[in-house]
């Protein structure tokens, strides 16, 4: 009944030599009657369905998994989709035909519930085919939210629809967001408050260069093409949900097609206004991209220094073995367990650590450079002895044990993790766990976990926040008298965690699906029920 309904309302506002058919799975279909030699065009407006909970972009995106490619195509690449605004959002995707034609599809979808929504799709298999079917094909697509609409009337749906920011004098809002270096005066009526210069990066990153005012700083803006809509940062540069026509921010272009963005606030007893016109490129990276190149200076700055190339370290006819030390501190969190490896060499000597694989360690490097690290050792009965000065024949047991090598080559099997966990005063705690899970196929995967809680019963707060994290991502939540919140943050696979492995002696090389390669220590205990690996003696499970 609702698709001869929908059959009927667009049987009237056909474009002219137009016909239409019901399709699979509810669809509704468009197309010439008589198109011309080797012209395909279609238009198409899918059922509504529950978007999950999910934005409408990302509903599109979910709901364009499985589309099918136009008769006899191949999708080049997944769609291209943004939202216009908090009801509709619009995408593009290119195909290729048998023929090697190069041909489109644009996607628009509305939803105006929040609840369900649809989607048409126009394609065309080339640009002189997408010329001539313009009209039409806009005709059509433009059908759509008036469908929704009457449908949502009609089905006594409660529709939730983003109004339009106001209309602002010489500026025509909306279109492609274009980076820059912004700026202009903040006012209030005729009084000047404060000068504004905001940078607009191209990755959807802003900062307050000057005129911030309170506002988070840097950030990620978020940008409405359709209307036009930019939210920068809670206050004037932002899009009010309570009082949209009294503050709200816009980007677009002013009569002479220059990109200006405009923020306007009402407080009552006086208007904000600022026009912030484009006056140049960004002349800095964006804040993440900083963030990542300092942190990648961090790294490298810690990176031990002292290697060779690959393979070109300590051989194992050289090594005696890794002896595994621990022992017990009392900290103010309490006790805790500290580990260390020795690399014992046939030569007499041990270093105290090992923070590279022993096929990359440079030992004459070390031990002129790292003096303090280097001692000596011997046997005493059954057990290895040290000594740490040079000038002393005292040598001392240290405890823990020796550790064997693996033959190269040697797959394993199973799982082994570490954990450790801390109390502070105050009744603060924290906890972590790391796993690493070797596979007979050749493979690994490393996992971490932990969280952190503070507050609460037995403390001096009746506030208790807590926090959960592994590799997946984080849920953090805060309750107390009369309100509890929560927040949640989803982490993407990045294939940094999982890839194959290769043992040789006291190495092991990690290859992860990303691509980088890693060179570590790896050891056995001696009853094979743990191994040394990431700087921890790790227990099989």
């Amino acid at each position: 009944m609702a698709l001869a309904m929908a059959f009927a309302v667009h049987a009237q506002t056909l474009p002219p030599g137009w016909q239409s058919r019901p399709g699979a799975e509810g669809r509704l279909v468009f197309s010439p009657v008589q198109p011309g030699p080797g012209e395909f065009t279609e238009v198409t407006f899918s059922a509504r369905s529950s978007m999950n909970g999910q934005s409408v972009d990302k509903w599109l995106a979910a709901a364009l998994i499985n589309d099918t490619p136009p008769p006899g195509g191949t999708w080049q690449g997944p769609p291209s989709i943004k939202a216009d605004t908090l009801n509709t959002a619009q995408g593009t995707r290119m195909y290729r035909d048998n023929a090697g034609g190069q041909g489109f599809a644009i996607y628009m979808a509305v939803s105006l519930d929040q609840s369900n929504a649809r989607y048409a799709r126009w394609v065309v298999n080339s640009e002189a085919t997408g010329r001539r079917y313009t009209e039409a094909g806009k005709s059509l697509m433009a059908q759509l939210p008036m469908l929704e609409k009457r449908g949502a009337n009609e089905e006594h749906r409660a529709v939730r629809v983003e109004p339009p920011p106001p209309g602002v004098k010489g500026m025509r809002a909306g279109g492609a967001i274009v980076a820059g270096r912004y700026e202009g005066d903040a006012m209030s009526g005729k009084t000047f408050m404060y000068h504004v210069v905001l940078l607009v990066h191209a990755n959807g990153e802003y900062e307050f260069v000057q005129g911030g005012g309170n506002a988070s700083n840097p950030g990620t803006y978020r940008y409405q093409p359709g209307s036009g809509k930019l939210d920068v940062a809670v206050g004037l540069f932002y899009n009010s949900t309570y009082r949209p026509d009294e503050n709200f921010c816009v980007f677009g272009r002013d009569a002479n097609g220059q990109p200006v963005i405009y923020a306007e606030e009402d407080y009552g007893v006086s208007v904000h206004r600022a026009w912030l016109r484009r006056v140049g490129e960004v002349d800095r990276p964006p804040h993440t991209a900083v963030e990542a190149a300092r942190m990648a200076a961090d790294v490298e700055a810690a990176r031990y220094q002292f290697v060779t190339e690959p393979g070109k370290g300590v051989p194992m006819s050289e090594i005696e073995t890794l002896y595994y030390a621990w022992s017990q501190v009392y900290t103010v969190g309490g006790m805790k367990m500290e580990e260390a490896v020795y690399l014992l060499l046939k030569d007499g000597t041990v270093r105290d650590g090992l923070p590279v694989a022993p096929t990359e360690l440079d030992v004459a490097t070390s031990r002129r450079r790292e003096p303090l690290l280097w001692g000596r050792w011997r046997k005493q009965g059954g057990d290895y002895v040290f000594t740490w000065d040079d000038k002393s024949n005292h040598f001392e047991k240290a405890q823990g044990f020796a550790l064997v090598p693996a033959a190269k080559g040697t797959r394993l099997d199973g799982r082994w993790s570490t954990s450790a966990s801390f109390g502070f005063v105050g009744g603060a705690s924290s906890w972590s766990k790391t796993t690493l899970v070797l596979g007979k196929d050749g493979r690994f995967e490393k996992m971490r976990a932990g969280g952190a809680a503070a507050g609460g019963p037995g403390s001096s707060s009746d506030t208790m926040v807590s926090t959960v994290h592994d590799d997946k991502g984080a849920v953090s939540s805060g309750t107390g008298p009369g309100f509890a919140v929560g927040s949640q943050r989803k982490a993407a696979d990045k294939g940094d965690r999982t890839g194959s492995y290769e043992i040789d002696g006291f190495n092991i090389t990690l290859r992860h699906d990303d691509g980088t390669v890693i060179r570590q220590p790896f050891a056995i205990e001696p009853k094979n029920r743990s191994v040394w690996f990431g700087g921890s003696l790790m227990s099989s499970k």
